[in-house]
């Protein structure tokens, strides 16, 4: 039972990840929209394309050593970096929005 739910876990993040990337996607493509909410939208897509990649990584790692595959492939560092590099860009553009937000607050 407990590796269906790992593996029910991972699908609705992934299907979650997918669709918020998806909303947001189409907000950030929006001509109409002011620019702050666009860049939001960006940030989010960012963030949630990222959650739904490594969500399929760790599903996929699990699963193989869950078959006692090899799962040497997946400590491999580039496979690692790459699998965790968009959740750093999404994390890091909303660190440099928050940081430009309160640097342009007044004091």
């Amino acid at each position: 039972m407990p590796d269906v739910l790992v593996l029910v876990q991972d699908i609705v993040t992934i299907a979650c990840g997918g669709f918020n990337a998806a909303y947001f996607s189409t907000r950030w493509a929006e001509r109409g929209t002011r620019a702050s909410h666009r860049v939001g939208a960006a940030a989010l897509t960012l963030l949630n394309a990222a959650i739904a990649l490594e969500s399929v990584f760790f599903l996929a790692l699990f699963w193989t050593y869950h078959w006692q595959g090899a799962v040497d492939r997946f400590f491999w560092p580039p496979a690692w970096l790459s699998a965790r590099l968009l959740l750093l860009v999404g994390t890091a553009f909303i660190s440099a929005l928050i940081l430009r937000e309160r640097a342009s607050a007044p004091r």
